[in-house]
This record gives C-alpha cells, structure tokens and sequence, in this order.
C-alpha cells in the first residue's frame, strides 16, 4: 500500500510533508489508538503556519472541529475540516501528494469558514499584541498531537495520552523545522506537560502572586530556545506560558485578563527585539556547550525557585503551630543553625559565579 511521499512541488502547499508526517505517524500502529476519530484529518495546525510568527499550542484537535452538538459529522457548508469521505477516500493509507497538499490548503483556510469558537481568547491576546491575527495570518495555532480523539483528550487513559503525544512528535519536529515562528504560547499547564513529555524539553516556570486564585498558584513561563530537546527548530523561539487554561470556566475573568495582557506585552517585546534576544547564550561558537550552559542555568534557578518556595511552605506552617514560647525559642535555635550552614553554601556559591580576580600589582 502506497504511503504519502515527503517530495514538495511548487504546486503543492509548503507543508505537504507536515500532513503526510501525521498521516504515515498512525498507519503502523493505529489499532493501538482505537479512541482516535478515524475518518477524520490529521491538524497539526490550524491558520497559515506557513507564513505566521506566532503559534498558541494545544494538545489536540476537538472532536467539535468534525462533529456537532449531536455528535453528527459535519457536512457541506458547516464542515470545518477534510475528512475521508470529503476527499473520496476508502483510508488514509491511499493519500497521495496532493491529497495532503489539499488537507494542509484546509489547515491554512481553517479561519477562513467555519472557525470553532474556542480561539476567541487566543485571538484577543494576539490583537492585543498588534502583530496580527488568526484571522489574516499573523498568527496561527498548533497542535503536540495532529488527531481527534473520542473521548476527549481529558478522558483518555494517560498512557494513550502519552502515546499519542509521542507518536506526533515527528509530526511537531516536520512543522516547527519548516515553519518561521518566533513566539509559542502555551496555554495552560496540560499544554506546558503535554510539550514536555512529547519533547523531552523541560521547562522551568516561576510563580505570578498576581494570577493566584482559590484552586491554586499563579505560574508562568517565559524563556528562549534554540531547540526542543529532540526537536530541532528553524530559529530560536521565545516560549510563553501559564497554568490556567484562558477557556476554563473556572478561572476569573480578572485573572484571564491579567493573562492576557501579559502574554500580550510578552509577545509584543520579543518581536521588537525589545527584550534580549542572546539572555541565554554564553558562547555563541559553540552551540552544544550554549545548550549545555543554559540547562544547567535553568536548572539552578529552579532549584533556587523550589527553594523559596519551601521556605515559604515552611513560614505558613510555622503560623499554625500552638507552641509554648520554650517550645518556639528551640525550634528558633535549630533554625538558626541551619540557617547559618545555609549562608556558608551561599558564598560558596557566589565565588563560583563571581571568581575574584587577582589584584593588581
């Protein structure tokens, strides 16, 4: 049986082998993802990635983009995207070249018909950042793994999660190597897990007091990448992110407009080349020792991170002891004792990044 060829032609959409990536990434091993809709078409993305800076990232497609309310496929005018039946095809396994020229050509005009109203929010911090839209395509949307699933995404079992996000990490690699996006946005922490695990990339996160609510702790992600651990990219890319998802009903809409205008400033800086684009290289003629210089940084300031955070742990249980003031002046002096070893290993720790130099003379 033939199987999607990766030759690109000038008649074919610039991403054709992206499509025919999916495509192949499933054949072999389909029957081990029965919850994947399989009439449908493979989205690695949604809007005109051939042309667009910015991506938000998702984990997969809704079955919303194929069916309605009832559960019916969509059909004619309200389908949003290629399925088997719209392309008069018996299986995936009999697409040519054009045929995933023609499903990536769908993936572009997505915005250009039936949109799902899920992208709204995105769409607001996009037009807020004033570098384009969904819509025109200065922006577009990606997704870690290219299939539908029924159930949902939530209800699957997470070693069919997992499984899926690795067996679309070809697919990611094929697009975010051809394609020229500067800014990625990941919205919300199944994103930021989900590109972990598909990627093998970690990425460390710091803690924003003003998006806390009362399911948890506000978070954030921002920092440059010359790859994604396994995956190349095309150039480097600023990565965005937070915890909460901007669709959820269960954030305020204070917290999903502090998000917003966040991400929005975020983006709108690193595109102008306001924020600096080398923050993170320290030899710039040596990439592998640049990557390995700035694991090793953002390892430290996570551990420096987990360390700050503990000690406020430790200071809010120490507000709920009942202790006697005896009781509380021993706890005080084992404190301090600790607390004294603490300060050692701290300037041990700034002559190792600010050797002193030899005087003069």
């Amino acid at each position: 049986m033939m199987t999607p060829r990766l030759d690109i032609t000038d008649q074919l959409h610039p991403l054709t082998h992206v499509i025919a990536e999916a495509l192949r990434s499933l054949q072999v091993e389909h029957r081990h993802f029965p919850a994947v809709v399989e009439w449908a078409c493979p989205v690695p993305f949604f809007g005109r990635a051939e042309f667009a800076e910015i991506a938000s990232v998702g984990l997969n497609p809704s079955g919303r983009e194929f069916r309605d309310r009832s559960g019916r496929p969509l059909r004619g005018r309200e389908r949003r995207l290629a399925t088997l039946e719209s392309l008069g095809l018996r299986d995936w396994r009999s697409a040519d070249p054009e045929t995933c020229s023609a499903i990536a050509q769908a993936c572009s005009d997505y915005f250009d018909g039936n949109p799902y109203g899920w992208f709204d929010a995105l769409e607001e911090i996009f037009e807020s950042a004033g570098v384009g839209s969904l819509h025109d395509g200065g922006a577009c949307h990606i997704d870690l793994s290219p299939w539908a699933t029924q159930p949902a995404w939530g209800g699957l079992a997470r070693a069919e999660r997992d499984a899926l996000l690795r067996r679309g990490e070809a697919t990611l690699a094929a697009l975010l190597s051809s394609a020229h996006f500067e800014v990625l946005v990941l919205n919300g922490k199944g994103v930021v897990a989900g590109l972990e695990r598909a990627t093998g990339v970690r990425l460390p996160f710091e803690y924003a007091p003003e998006w806390d609510d009362s399911t948890g702790r506000g978070r954030r992600w921002s920092l440059e990448l010359d790859s994604l651990e396994r995956i190349e990219l095309a150039r480097p890319v600023t990565i965005l992110g937070w915890n909460w998802n901007l669709q959820s009903s269960h954030i305020t809409s204070r917290t999903r407009e502090a998000i917003i205008a966040w991400a929005a400033e975020a983006i709108e800086q690193s595109l102008t080349g306001t924020r600096s684009r080398d923050h993170t290289r320290a030899v710039d003629s040596d990439s592998g020792r640049d990557r390995e210089l700035q694991e090793a940084s953002w390892e430290v300031l996570q551990l420096v991170k987990d360390a700050t955070a503990s000690l406020e742990r430790v200071d809010e249980r120490l507000e709920t002891l009942d202790a006697a003031p005896e009781e509380l002046r021993g706890l005080s002096s084992v404190l301090e004792g600790h607390f004294n070893r603490v300060k050692f290993r701290v300037s041990q720790l700034d002559e190792t990044l600010n050797p002193r130099l030899p005087q003069p003379g």
